[in-house]
């Protein structure tokens, strides 16, 4: 905990910069090439996947996350991004891209921010379940739908959501 509290600057906007720093030191401490090939780096496009869940398991706390990091703020976690987040992020239209890379993870997380701005990645456990369970992909395919056409609709996000989302029918087929 404080070896990554202190990698965190008080200007840092996500935890990215911090998790950079983090990763950096462990490659410091470990005195051979292991680390190079083992640890994920955003400054290399790494999506960091388990490191951004691991932040999000210990910032945030709620039923799911048990949240034992209580100086930090959840504002500044990215979504863990796999490949079901990933097909969820453009069915929301919070990307286009099709890598699940550190770019796309940034996207995602700031369309997640117009919904949460204080917690942005509040929606990924439930979310990323409904992708999971293959007797849900097509009800997750009409959530991804329905919370687009909201996100369309909606003039608080206006503007913020400026990527198309994709019709009912590409969905299903994504």
């Amino acid at each position: 905990y404080h070896c990554f509290l202190t990698c965190l600057n008080s200007d840092d906007t996500t935890t990215v910069p911090a998790l950079e720093r983090f990763v950096q030191k462990l490659a410091d401490q470990c005195h051979h090439n292991l680390t190079v090939f083992t640890l994920p780096r955003p400054c290399k496009g790494s999506a960091c996947k388990r490191l951004h869940l691991f932040l999000r398991w210990m910032i945030r706390k709620d039923a799911v996350d048990p949240g034992d990091w209580h100086d930090l703020n959840p504002a500044l976690l990215v979504v863990p991004l796999d490949t079901h987040m990933h097909r969820i992020g453009r069915a929301l239209g919070f990307t286009n891209r099709q890598q699940a890379d550190h770019r796309t993870a940034l996207e995602i997380t700031e369309g997640f921010k117009t919904v949460s701005p204080e917690d942005p990645v509040r929606y990924d456990f439930v979310l990323t379940r409904l992708a999971i369970r293959q007797d849900l992909k097509n009800a997750c395919g009409f959530v991804a739908f329905m919370i687009a056409e909201t996100f369309s609709k909606s003039s608080q996000l206006q503007g913020a959501a400026h990527r198309s989302s994709p019709s009912r029918q590409e969905i299903g087929t994504q």
